[in-house]
């Protein structure tokens, strides 16, 4: 396709717009410059500028995780307990069906992933991983979230991903044990470079709800020994608990 001429809009009208109420909106004309030729104006077969007309409207963005800025743990280990709460507005990803997805998380060099939901657009898992963090202190790095559309042939496909800063996640893991919050976090289509757009025509989200948990503790000697050396047969009785 040929490129008839682009328009900008400045840098500070935009920040502006961004930062404007929830429902605020606004329409502006503006005159098509020639491509690669600024300050040039593209006209028309009526010998005419040629002008493009824009109208924008702030709508209200997912809210991420708000880990606080104090860190209540500065060293030592924890759990961190995601739940995949949900995913809306995804797009039609099967020629015959809908939509397969499952969700995939990635953090600190660990992985999980939730069931497969058949045919929907808008699943709902409610389903929990858990991620062992050795040392808070330590940089543990973005967590991805990967939405997955499952097929019965062939390899899996990627409708779109999420990712949480290190910056953020770090804050997190730092949180102290029992705090949570909930996050929504806008699909990206990693190939194309742009939000991925659900067959609805909203844009995909994803939900996740995080805690922080208290950290594995190993076995404790007992502090009473005896002065001498016990002789004779023992018997040691453990119990297994199996975290997932």
């Amino acid at each position: 396709h040929d490129t008839i001429g682009s328009v900008v809009v400045p840098a500070d009208v935009m920040n502006r717009l961004v930062k404007g109420q929830v429902d605020w909106q606004g329409e502006g004309t503006y005159g098509i410059e020639v491509h690669d030729k600024p300050g040039q104006a593209v006209v028309g077969y009526d010998k005419q500028e040629a002008t493009l007309t824009i109208r924008a409207r702030v709508l209200e963005g997912g809210r991420g995780l708000q880990p606080p800025e104090e860190p209540a743990m500065d060293s030592g280990q924890c759990r961190l307990e995601v739940i995949a709460v949900s995913a809306r507005h995804l797009p039609k990803m099967d020629v015959m069906g809908s939509c397969d997805p499952y969700l995939v998380l990635r953090f600190a060099n660990q992985e999980g992933t939730t069931s497969t939901i058949k045919g929907t657009y808008n699943p709902d898992w409610d389903e929990a991983q858990t991620f062992y963090i050795p040392d808070v202190k330590e940089a543990a790095g973005e967590m991805k979230l990967v939405v997955m559309d499952w097929d019965m042939a062939g390899s899996h496909d990627e409708v779109g991903e999420a990712v949480i800063n290190a910056t953020v996640m770090q804050q997190v893991v730092r949180a102290g044990v029992g705090w949570e919050s909930e996050g929504t976090y806008e699909l990206w289509n990693r190939e194309k470079q742009r939000a991925v757009v659900g067959n609805d025509g909203e844009r995909s989200v994803v939900t996740i709800r995080a805690k922080v948990m208290q950290g594995l503790s190993g076995l404790e000697s007992p502090d009473d020994l005896p002065d001498q050396e016990t002789l004779g047969p023992r018997r040691l009785d453990v119990t297994v608990s199996l975290l997932v």
